[in-house]
């Protein structure tokens, strides 16, 4: 989890709060969070983001997360102490998973947390499972095609034995002929 705050205090809390059952990363601004995401070698799966901070308001940090690193899949749950209705919306609307308003609860900050991360894990796993079944749908498919062309080589087989047993004969008829002939002479 990347928690990204510009209040030690509030960084200290939710990264003591959560390394409880999840390894936390924290940054104190949302260059250093956007630069932390760019980078190939570290796993974010949910980002605790504050919408007040210095230099990017955590509204431009969650509308490029969408935008250029992660348009679905990285869950994004706001942190802020703005009340307005029009705030919580507004965040949402950017692709946010939840809104939190502080002062928080920490068991509500953590509850919402695991149910993100459940919903997150339920969606790969569905996306997984439609993968396999797409690839187990071209393998019937595969396999039916195969099967078609079993039948149309054994059809054709079974013609090639037929027309075999009539040339066969048909050479056969001449040579018994010329046998006769010769039998006679």
């Amino acid at each position: 989890i990347l928690v990204v705050d510009d209040q030690a205090d509030n960084r200290l809390v939710l990264e003591d709060l959560l390394s409880t059952e999840y390894r936390v990363e924290t940054v104190a601004d949302g260059q250093a969070a956007l630069a932390l995401l760019a980078r190939q070698d570290l796993r974010v799966d949910l980002v605790l983001l504050d919408v007040m901070m210095h230099d990017l308001d955590g509204f431009e940090v969650c509308r490029r997360i969408r935008t250029r690193l992660a348009p679905h899949d990285l869950p994004v749950i706001f942190l802020s102490a703005l009340g307005e209705d029009s705030d919580e919306e507004y965040g949402l609307s950017l692709g946010a998973d939840d809104f939190i308003h502080k002062p928080f609860p920490p068991s509500l900050v953590l509850a919402r947390v695991r149910n993100v991360i459940g919903r997150c894990q339920a969606a790969a796993r569905e996306r997984t499972i439609a993968v396999i079944e797409a690839r187990l749908a071209e393998q019937q498919r595969l396999s039916d095609t195969l099967q078609q062309a079993i039948n149309r080589l054994t059809e054709m087989n079974i013609e090639l034995e037929r027309f075999a047993f009539v040339a066969a004969h048909d050479l056969r008829e001449p040579l018994r002929s010329i046998t006769s002939f010769a039998q006679l002479l």
